[in-house]
């Protein structure tokens, strides 16, 4: 062919580049860029034909993509093609990954099967240009027929080869776009659906993104809220604390802070959240802090349900020696007051009497009030308390239970404890639970020494503060460490459900975590626990 035609051969295939460009810009399919690529070559000579076909992977066949002058029959004949060896011109170079050439096709053994087929059409030679994707994995074929026998020249090769090219760059740029548009609606599926919140604000504090679930969980247009600032939302009571921790991101890289806080809804009512922060201020893809909330409202009624539950549970399990404790005193006072009734001359015995009856309506009173404060709702503030009066006391609830299973209860109190912020209620009932699985565990063991609960509290240093500890030590069946690792799992319990809610250890951490204390457990099977509970000593 003359330098002329090579010209012309490079002219077209440039429009077809411009074509192709200019509609993948435009955003239209694959078949039509595909289409419009084939027009353009098919103008290079009269009786060319151009086909591009999509293989399948898993089935090992080829589909039409665009194959816009070839018969409609021919197409149809050869749509789902198994490729292999040997199997047409676009099979076969599917199978090899390789240019087939076939100059003629009437004569050639890979068009043996398909050559009644070919006989009714004007097609005679075939070459077939195999289009990989970056792995070495065929994606299509490529293939020029022309309407006699060709055997190409080397700048032909070349044609095919680049028109190949043109073809893999529309396929890759579709494949991509396509891969983009599905991480993108998953992405939109998976926020619309889950239970968190993602959001993003600036150091200032202002929103700067908000997931669109936002309006299903919380009322709020995304929209609504955006550039507003985030602290308009949290409740007063919580903004001081919330802000002072987003403040300790401040300079910490990819630093994380999780914490609770009251979130307004649109509607104007408060739910409780639980967030996570993470400082992305240097994430150019972020630039900001990125935080992801859901609402824990019910969780914490529940957690408030639970520990009332166990505080009626309380109740319960000293009623019993309460109402030994009360029929005692009764029984004093009827006695005193029948020998006071009986004595004529009231004598100086009438004063001793009567003193000891005094004491004994006392010790009544003393008892009622402490069954009520237990049952009581313990919502109060926070006060300075004497830790040992507060553990004395709940342990004389505690003590008739404990007299009638046989079970001692030695008990060592460190002297001039400081004070210790607590609600003292809620201290009681720590008391009150952590004795009662010990004399449970204690009563479950079979072969037992000495039936003994031992109670001490004293003062320790950890981590530059003071700490005042209670530590309840038995010698009872102890527990398993997978026990061990569940014991603070709100329900969980190793009792049947008729003689435990499975509450116990988890109201005790409850109240422990709102104390800003700790609770460490040691046990060791079928020989002893020891609880520890330590809270923050209050400063002097």
């Amino acid at each position: 062919m003359t330098v002329t035609t090579q010209q012309r051969y490079r002219e077209i295939l440039q429009q077809g580049q411009t074509r192709a460009l200019e509609l993948l810009y435009r955003d239209h399919s694959l078949e039509e860029i595909c289409t419009a690529i084939i027009e353009s070559i098919e103008r290079i000579d009269e009786g060319v034909f151009c086909s591009v076909l999509r293989l399948n992977p898993q089935t090992r066949t080829l589909h039409k993509i665009a194959a816009p002058n070839l018969p409609d029959f021919y197409n149809d004949a050869i749509e789902g093609m198994k490729i292999g060896k040997g199997i047409g011109s676009c099979g076969a170079a599917a199978f090899s990954k390789g240019r087939v050439i076939i100059t003629d096709i009437l004569t050639h053994p890979y068009w043996e099967k398909a050559r009644n087929l070919v006989k009714k059409t004007t097609l005679r030679s075939c070459w077939s240009q195999p289009i990989l994707d970056s792995r070495g994995r065929v994606l299509a074929t490529f293939a020029i027929y022309y309407d006699k026998p060709r055997q190409p020249e080397l700048f032909e090769l070349k044609f095919i080869e680049s028109a190949a090219d043109l073809v893999a760059l529309t396929i890759n740029h579709k494949r991509a776009e396509e891969r983009l548009r599905r991480n993108e609606a998953r992405q939109r599926a998976i926020i619309e659906n889950i239970t968190d919140v993602i959001a993003i604000i600036d150091q200032e504090g202002k929103n700067t993104f908000r997931s669109t679930n936002i309006e299903r969980l919380f009322g709020w247009n995304p929209e609504e809220v955006f550039g507003a600032s985030t602290w308009d939302n949290i409740h007063p009571d919580d903004l001081e604390e919330t802000k002072s921790i987003f403040a300790s991101l401040e300079g910490r890289d990819n630093a994380s802070v999780t914490n609770e806080c009251r979130y307004q809804c649109k509607d104007g009512s408060f739910k409780w959240i639980e967030y996570t922060a993470v400082n992305c201020l240097k994430n150019p893809d972020i630039s900001g802090i990125l935080i992801s909330y859901h609402d824990i409202t019910e969780r914490k009624r529940m957690i408030l349900e639970q520990k009332r539950s166990a505080q009626l549970a309380a109740l319960g399990t000293v009623a019993a020696g309460v109402a030994h404790e009360i029929n005692n005193p009764i029984q004093g006072i009827m006695n005193y007051a029948t020998i006071i009734h009986q004595a004529p001359d009231k004598t100086a015995q009438v004063g001793n009497i009567s003193g000891r009856i005094i004491k004994e309506s006392i010790r009544i009173a003393t008892l009622t009030q402490d069954l009520l404060s237990c049952s009581k709702n313990a919502s109060q503030e926070k006060v300075a308390s004497d830790f040992n009066a507060l553990i004395d006391s709940a342990l004389t609830l505690v003590g008739t239970k404990l007299n009638q299973q046989g079970v001692a209860l030695e008990t060592t109190f460190a002297e001039n404890l400081p004070k210790v912020a607590v609600q003292p209620q809620n201290i009681q009932q720590v008391v009150i639970n952590l004795i009662d699985n010990a004399s449970d565990a204690i009563s479950a063991k079979k072969l037992i020494k000495e039936k003994r609960i031992q109670v001490k509290t004293f003062v320790q240093d950890f981590r530059d503060r003071a700490e005042i500890c209670l530590e309840v030590f038995d010698r009872g069946i102890g527990m398993s460490s997978a026990t061990l690792e569940q014991a603070k799992e709100t329900f969980f319990s190793t009792k049947p459900s008729s003689q435990g809610t499975g509450l116990g250890l988890s109201i005790v951490s409850d109240i422990v975590d709102s104390h800003n204390g700790r609770m460490e457990l040691e046990s060791l099977e079928g020989e002893f626990t020891s609880v520890r509970v330590c809270l923050p000593a209050e400063p002097s």
